[in-house]
């Protein structure tokens, strides 16, 4: 069978054969017949493979992060005429992992569970995700919170802070199964948007997480530009007042964010 390959038409698949075969042709470049072509090429022979080397992935991040830090606080001036400028606002980097409350459904060895986890892997783990009823935060299944003599995921994976007290647990609202709707109908009434800040305080304190994550997915336009804007800041603002008013730390606010052209383009 002949394919394409004529030397007019296709110069680039021309030329690979040409050079793989060391030959020129002349004009008018017929086609090229690779099935001649690819039986009086040489077939290699198989080989047998050394077998794959087990790698611990947790580990192997875990030190890539240690090797970072360690070079970043050992570094030595090279010129000593240059004066040591300290930089007072740099600070340690923050790695954030998301957990989903369906891993651990998963068939065979996609499940997976908060015990899994690598308490020191990352500095901040964020749950996701929580969804909202009535216009105010709500687990999204029911595993999350468990029942009386079965511990919910909730508690699982607050567990980790056992050996890592240093340990972020922020909860996520949104996602992508979650849409855009809810958060334009959330954010079109003053009241509903209200509501849902200063009841957010309560579930986060009482579940004992340590901040909230926006996933908005994805505003789009002006009026869902400004309304974003507004809850973020309604929120911060809340989490502010709470933590002068009740001597706690403050609640953690992130928010996860598009950067497509598209997303953008679109407000």
């Amino acid at each position: 069978a002949k394919v394409c390959g004529g030397g007019g038409k296709y110069p680039l698949i021309t030329a690979m054969k040409e050079e793989l075969n060391r030959e020129k042709r002349s004009p008018p470049y017929p086609d090229i017949d690779w099935a001649k072509t690819s039986k009086a090429a040489e077939i290699a022979s198989p080989t047998t493979l050394p077998p794959a080397t087990k790698i611990d992935v947790k580990e192997l991040l875990r030190n890539a992060g240690l090797d970072k830090v360690k070079k970043r606080t050992e570094i030595k001036r090279t010129n000593p005429d240059v004066p040591e400028i300290e930089d007072k606002n740099s600070q340690a980097p923050k790695v954030f992992c998301y957990f989903t409350n369906w891993s651990t459904r998963r068939p065979g060895k996609g499940k997976f569970e908060p015990e899994q986890i690598d308490p020191f892997m990352c500095t901040h783990i964020v749950y996701a995700f929580a969804t909202l009823e009535d216009y105010v935060l709500a687990p999204g299944e029911d595993s999350d919170v468990g029942e009386e003599f079965q511990p919910g995921l909730y508690s699982r994976i607050q567990g980790l802070r056992e050996d890592n007290p240093n340990l972020k647990i922020l909860l996520a609202i949104g996602g992508w199964a979650f849409g855009s709707k809810p958060f334009k109908e959330l954010t079109e009434n003053v009241f509903r948007m209200n509501t849902f800040v200063y009841d957010s305080l309560e579930f986060l304190r009482e579940y004992q997480f340590d901040g909230l994550d926006i996933d908005w997915e994805y505003p789009r336009g002006a009026e869902d530009k400004a309304n974003y804007a507004r809850l973020v800041k309604e929120l911060r603002m809340a989490f502010e007042g709470e933590s002068e008013s009740s001597n706690q730390p403050r609640l953690i606010l992130s928010a996860a964010v598009p950067a497509s052209f598209e997303a953008v383009a679109a407000g």
